[in-house]
């Protein structure tokens, strides 16, 4: 099986954030390189380029702090690069959910910029940056 379409990179996309709320690291792990470039408002210590084992004990230390997140992802805007590069921006609203807290829940509009690569047949994640 060939991913060359958009629809692929879109689909890897949203594999991730479903992975992301789910706590799912070994799918995680499956849709990023070894290493990835990862930059984010949130992240403490900025911009990093990271292992692909960091960024997956990173996220296990920071989600299971929420009772809940939940990316839903929408406007997802996909840019071919060459035979195997895509770039993907994408609006996401994040809920975050702590039971103890009054009110329980809080949401952000976060706009996340995404470099994949396409190795053999499949797309996996170099790099994502937000704002």
């Amino acid at each position: 099986m060939h991913m060359h379409s958009r629809a692929d990179v879109v689909d890897t996309v949203s594999r991730l954030f479903q992975a992301l709320d789910s706590h799912d690291w070994r799918t995680i792990e499956g849709l990023t390189v070894d290493i990835v470039d990862v930059g984010y408002p949130s992240k403490e210590a900025g911009p990093a380029r990271m292992s692909r084992n960091d960024l997956v004990s990173e996220l296990k230390r920071f989600l299971p702090g929420f009772s809940a997140t939940h990316h839903l992802v929408g406007g997802c805007v996909v840019d071919l690069i060459g035979d195997d590069g895509a770039r993907a921006r994408v609006d996401v609203c994040v809920t975050h959910v702590i039971d103890t807290l009054t009110p329980p829940s809080w949401t952000i509009g976060v706009q996340y910029d995404i470099r994949l690569l396409r190795v053999v047949d499949r797309w996996v994640i170099q790099g994502t940056t937000s704002r």
